[in-house]
């Protein structure tokens, strides 16, 4: 009996050994691919870090971050402290070294902001101030798109969203089945709320106010959806002025369900621009202070494992 405990023990021991050295290689294998796919010295896990803090200059706040669909791009948006002037920033991961930023081509002596990428990677979607076809509504934000060409990108147009025409929209959220999905709010930024549209033979229809269950979809904004619309992502202040938060509701049997504040590993000094990378692996967000009294001063872009997400 004590030769077959003997030999028990042995074996659990070596399983355990070999469990461990399984997960440490899983673990390093993750951690280098965030390595070559990100070009960062240690992708984060649990705690959320700065991405690429050098990418933003003295005197600048950072407001929101994204990729294309094959990672080959970052893009991210630059703003001065009284956001008098936004700039639409991109690097380009050209022989496994990023390079020097430069100027989105849909940059314009207006403001832009709130980029995404269609998942084919064939439309970029982005909200700025603009002039529209409506002269009356060329201050406020609407949504403009611009079409992949062979040699380049179409000029921006419009994005025409019914219901919408005095509201400014921005934000834009596109999924698998064509919907949009966006943040529309007053021209004073009251009334603000999360919207979706549906597409129609190239148009989008009149758009409808989400609807979560106990009303919460209240001064809440740049939404996050997953391609499968399995999730929603977006970003909530309060009427108390108190830092704003980040906010998940899942989809099932068709109804979105009770939002849920994420943890407060994430929810520290947030400013709302969530966004998954196309690989699923991580979250990226604004953060920073946000004083009535004071101006901003500290507005980074963080990014965290998505099982910090996930795993609540």
């Amino acid at each position: 009996m004590r030769k077959l405990f003997v030999v028990k023990t042995i074996l659990q021991s070596i399983g355990l050994c070999f469990l461990s050295v399984i997960m440490g290689c899983a673990m390093e294998l993750s951690m280098n691919n965030g390595q070559e796919l990100y070009l960062t010295e240690y992708p984060p896990r649990d705690t959320p870090v700065h991405f690429k803090p050098e990418l933003i200059p003295e005197g600048q706040l950072a407001h929101a971050g994204v990729f294309t669909p094959d990672q080959n791009e970052y893009y991210y948006t630059l703003s001065d402290a009284s956001f008098s002037q936004f700039t639409v920033m991109f690097i380009t991961n050209l022989a496994d070294q990023w390079t020097a930023p430069k100027e989105a081509f849909f940059n314009s002596s207006y403001l832009e902001h709130g980029v995404h990428f269609t998942a084919d990677g064939q439309w970029v979607y982005f909200s700025s101030t603009r002039p529209v076809e409506k002269e009356e509504f060329s201050s406020v934000w609407h949504i403009w798109r611009s079409k992949k060409l062979e040699n380049g990108w179409s000029d921006p147009e419009w994005v025409a969203i019914p219901g919408m025409e005095t509201k400014s929209t921005s934000h834009p959220s596109l999924v698998r089945s064509g919907r949009m999905y966006f943040h529309s709010s007053n021209p004073d930024f009251s009334d603000m709320a999360l919207y979706v549209t549906e597409p129609a033979m190239g148009v989008f229809t009149k758009a409808k106010k989400i609807v979560f269950p106990e009303g919460a979809n209240h001064n809440t904004f740049t939404p996050f959806v997953a391609q499968d619309e399995s999730y929603i992502l977006f970003g909530k202040k309060f009427d108390d002025f108190r830092e704003h938060e980040l906010y998940i509701s899942f989809r099932d049997q068709n109804a979105w369900q009770v939002p849920r504040r994420l943890h407060d590993n994430i929810n520290t000094n947030n400013l709302g621009n969530p966004y998954v990378t196309p690989d699923g692996q991580y979250l990226f967000y604004a953060s920073g202070h946000w004083s009535l009294n004071a101006p901003p001063y500290d507005w980074v872009i963080k990014w965290v494992s998505t099982k910090s997400v996930f795993a609540q």
